[in-house]
């Protein structure tokens, strides 16, 4: 039987000198119409100001539990919220996203009632702009396209949400991942044959605003993707056939460019970088079987 004191929701949040994005996200996260759960805040060794403001405010809500993590990256934060938490499931978001009134009960309600293990949600641009804005566009392409053709969603813990009994069997998010932990995660649960439902519910992100932060951004996944495809070779997720990659890539924006469409800077840019990342990852950690 659970306490009456045990929230039915944990929302686990790591974070990392964000004073200014914590605030907001924070106050999206306890403003919702669903109310029985707790919010674990893991600082990751902030230095701007973030651990007193959450501090602060888990004095004034007991709702909010902060907690730090010594050890540095992303993937060890996570996973120490994780342990932590004490909700029957677990929903996941970043510290630069700000959260609709409805999203822990939307997220959380298919898990709860059993119906799914995990549910997936989508991003859009906090900040509006070119690249921004296709950022949004191209990310919720993928998750969709990649629901349409396996049945299941790509996982990224901006919104997410999963039965905590789940996670901890298929061995909860990686600690030596700092980059793409979930979309390692998700291999894992997909290898485990589970099934990740995705909704419709959207969550404000700030995204890349400029070509800079574009080309930086897909330069390192396209690296951390080529180690993953080493560890996971068969997984949908991460599936690659460099002929296919490089050439349609090309035919692509070849067919953008006569068109004159809009989105040919953007798939020019954030393409290019990707897969340089790509080929660095892959001359950098050779191909081992």
């Amino acid at each position: 039987m659970r306490s009456k004191n045990v929230p039915i929701v944990t929302v686990v949040i790591p974070v990392r000198n964000r004073k200014v994005e914590i605030s907001k996200c924070l106050a999206s996260v306890l403003d919702q119409t669903f109310d029985d759960f707790e919010v674990m805040v893991v600082d990751n060794n902030s230095t701007d100001g973030t651990r007193d403001i959450v501090k602060d405010l888990a004095r004034k809500d007991p709702k909010v539990i902060y907690t730090n993590e010594l050890r540095r990256g992303i993937g060890n934060a996570r996973y120490k919220g994780e342990k932590k938490a004490r909700g029957k499931v677990i929903l996941m978001t970043d510290s630069d996203c700000e959260v609709p009134r409805n999203w822990i009960e939307r997220m959380s309600t298919p898990v709860l009632e059993g119906s799914v293990p995990a549910t997936q949600g989508l991003k859009h641009a906090i900040r509006k702009n070119y690249w921004s804005e296709h950022v949004e566009q191209e990310e919720k392409h993928l998750m969709w396209s990649f629901f349409e053709r396996y049945g299941t969603s790509k996982v990224d813990t901006a919104n997410f949400c999963i039965d905590r009994g789940v996670l901890k069997k298929v061995g909860y998010t990686d600690r030596d991942m700092d980059h793409l932990n979930d979309t390692e995660l998700a291999a894992r649960i997909h290898k485990n044959g589970y099934r990740v439902a995705l909704m419709d519910t959207s969550v404000g992100h700030h995204n890349p605003l400029t070509l800079w932060a574009v080309a930086g951004k897909s330069i390192h996944r396209g690296s951390y993707h080529s180690m993953l495809l080493k560890k996971y070779p068969d997984d949908p997720v991460f599936e690659h056939h460099s002929l296919r990659i490089f050439l349609g890539y090309s035919l692509g924006l070849a067919t953008e460019a006569l068109k004159m469409d809009a989105s040919f800077l953007y798939h020019l840019v954030s393409g290019i970088s990707w897969r340089f990342g790509l080929l660095c990852g892959i001359m950098k950690r050779p191909i081992t079987k």
